[in-house]
């Protein structure tokens, strides 16, 4: 059982280490205010297209992937994969404990999601072979790991998961993000900003 443990740490250290560009890449990534007091995005393609190796041109086709991979923040609105809401319509903000969600099958059925999209576009085989390496990545630091002190603590793995909002009539309606996303929403910066710019404009934080 020890060494069973140990070649599965092995593993995820391989994984992380093999993986180092999104590390470096998030560490980059300009972060959004604290509260949000411009808009801020996120996504798979911009993600990607800083990969140090992507392919010449790669930039056009990683946009088709924005609709089912986006996070934005802005002082007046909201977005989870495309869907905008202004800030005054959003009745709720719920995070999820992503150990709940990001598990093997929802990774998977992600990844069929891309494919489809990506049917016939060029690179296509390197796009999702980048995804899946991310995705694995990801839920490795912030899930497997969540309890030990290299990669978190439990606490850190609440992530952003939907908001409520009135939609036409006033009905009640919700938007969920997808895990990409979701896993990338977890950084600091990016959860104070959430929390931040939902208090100011009084739309309550739960978990989900």
């Amino acid at each position: 059982m020890k060494d069973r443990i140990k070649r599965w740490r092995d593993d995820d250290e391989a994984l992380l280490n093999a993986d180092e560009w999104l590390w470096k890449t998030l560490d980059a990534y300009p972060p959004p205010s604290v509260p949000a007091t411009e808009v801020w995005e996120f996504s798979i393609g911009s993600v990607l297209s800083r990969h140090p190796k992507a392919p010449a041109g790669i930039e056009k086709p990683l946009r088709l992937l924005d609709g089912l991979g986006a996070l934005r923040i802005g002082p007046d609105d909201i977005g989870f994969d495309g869907h905008n809401r202004s800030w005054d319509e959003v009745t709720e903000l719920r995070l999820v404990d992503v150990a709940k969600v990001a598990v093997h099958d929802v990774i998977k059925s992600e990844l069929a999601r891309y494919s489809r999209v990506l049917i016939g576009v060029p690179g296509r085989g390197w796009i999702l072979e980048q995804l899946s390496h991310g995705l694995s990545t990801l839920a490795v630091r912030y899930v497997d790991r969540a309890h030990s002190d290299k990669f978190g603590t439990a606490g850190q793995r609440l992530a952003p998961f939907e908001f409520a909002y009135r939609g036409s009539l006033g009905r009640q309606r919700t938007r969920r993000i997808s895990v990409y996303p979701m896993l990338l929403g977890m950084q600091g910066e990016v959860i104070d900003s959430l929390y931040a710019t939902a208090e100011i404009h009084k739309v309550p934080v739960v978990r989900a």
